[in-house]
């Protein structure tokens, strides 16, 4: 008989994706002081957005420990939404979801970002 993949309780992954979102959170702030110079330096065609391929490389720039199942998680929680249908997401969603806690869909502070 096949061995049955061991399941990994919802909390658990929870708490993991929290921890993810925390690290980016805090290397960002970290990086150039605000949240907003850290995403400005990353939108390399300056259209005010990020698209998947910046939003990859801020991960990777930043060496944030993350496994490629992790990274993958943040990229689905940025990026799989009606808003960031066109493959791009601005600095206020961006700051919404990052805020925002993945369990529970609701926002845990506000995010009043400064106008690009």
């Amino acid at each position: 008989a096949a061995a049955k993949e061991p399941v990994v309780p919802p909390e658990i992954v929870r708490d993991a994706f929290r921890v993810s979102i925390g690290k980016l959170d805090d290397a960002l702030r970290s990086r150039k002081g605000t949240l907003l110079k850290s995403f400005r330096e990353f939108d390399i065609d300056r259209d005010s957005k990020l698209s998947i391929a910046e939003f990859k490389a801020m991960i990777d720039a930043i060496n944030i420990a993350l496994s490629v199942e992790e990274r993958d998680q943040l990229i689905n929680h940025f990026f799989d939404d009606a808003q960031a249908s066109s493959g791009k997401i601005g600095y206020q969603r961006f700051v919404t979801l990052l805020q925002r806690d993945p369990a529970a869909h609701v926002v845990l502070a506000g995010a009043n970002a400064p106008a690009f």
